[in-house]
């Protein structure tokens, strides 16, 4: 009599490492809140110059002003890449203390 030996194949999944859980979520934080926080401002001020009574050139002012914010943000960011390790925190506080929205 011949055994029959049963082989059983356990297929194995790879489950997504929780890391790139953390790396995909602040990607879509990011986008949402930068990305298109930054954009809506173009829509938005037409309605806002009306409802406040401003002039075309009080509206650029204001989208001068958000232009100005982004662009100070993003050297101020470069700079911070390469300060040293004991200037990091300062310089971002800084960024915090300078920002009119918080």
């Amino acid at each position: 009599m011949r055994a029959c030996l049963l082989i059983r194949t356990e297929r194995k999944t790879k489950k997504l490492h929780y890391g790139w859980v953390l790396v995909f979520t602040g990607i879509a934080v990011l986008f949402s809140c930068i990305g298109l926080g930054r954009f809506s401002l173009g829509m938005l001020l037409p309605s806002m110059g009306e409802s406040l009574g401003l002039t075309y050139s009080e509206m650029g002012f204001v989208s001068t002003g958000n232009f100005t914010g982004y662009l100070v943000g993003v050297v101020l960011a470069a700079l911070l890449r390469h300060a040293p390790a004991h200037a990091a925190p300062l310089l971002s506080g800084f960024l915090w203390w300078a920002d009119p929205w918080y």
